[in-house]
């Protein structure tokens, strides 16, 4: 496993959403007798963007109990609890909200994510754009959602950008979470051939998704 990092713009971080499902998903088992996944924020994460809410969890198929949530108030704080839950082994993953990283600093948390065969997922503004020592990198957007006739959200949508893959290819996708599979999947637009041609003929495009600088 290893570090991967996601930029979110502010209206893109689907678990501070108020979807309210009528009954929770059935959730998988989880792997290898780990079940929880330790999310670290610090204070000024807290002030842009909230706590996660507990029906936008239940909304994505991550019950809310799998959730061990701490709140950090400086920087070096963070980065701490981050790389002691990677060493405890005791959870299935760790996230983090971090604006700043240094090299060195994220070599370090690469190389403790690798030892100890946990995925670490970083989670950065998206004005943030320094070398890393990730082996993906991820721009994640808000997408329009999918409506049915009477113009009902039928699914979410996000905007994904695979901005660099260690030993692999980048490309860009328009994914959507559907609520009764509890997955994710690419949205019909561009997961069939022939909606996609249909789309181009008539000329109307969906918004592409903004490169890095």
């Amino acid at each position: 496993m290893g570090v991967g990092r996601f930029y979110f713009a502010k209206t893109g971080a689907p678990v501070y959403g108020r979807a309210q499902p009528s009954a929770p998903p059935p959730y998988p088992p989880p792997q290898g007798g780990r079940e929880k996944i330790l999310l670290v924020l610090p204070a000024y994460g807290l002030r842009d963007y909230g706590r996660p809410l507990g029906h936008g969890l239940n909304a994505l198929g991550l019950s809310p109990h799998r959730l061990i949530l701490v709140e950090t108030a400086h920087r070096k704080d963070t980065l701490w609890a981050m790389e002691e839950a990677l060493h405890s082994r005791a959870v299935a993953a760790v996230a983090g909200f971090i604006d700043q990283i240094d090299l060195k600093t994220n070599q370090r948390l690469q190389l403790a994510a690798t030892d100890c065969g946990l995925p670490l997922f970083l989670l950065r503004p998206a004005e943030f754009l320094e070398a890393s020592a990730a082996a993906t990198r991820w721009r994640v957007g808000a997408a329009p959602a999918a409506r049915d006739r009477f113009g009902l959200i039928t699914r979410a949508r996000w905007r994904l950008s695979l901005e660099r893959c260690r030993n692999g290819r980048t490309g860009e996708w328009m994914v959507e979470y559907d609520h009764v599979a509890h997955r994710f999947s690419l949205a019909a637009a561009l997961a069939d051939p022939a909606i996609s041609r249909s789309t181009s003929e008539t000329g109307e495009r969906e918004p592409s998704l903004r490169r890095a600088s």
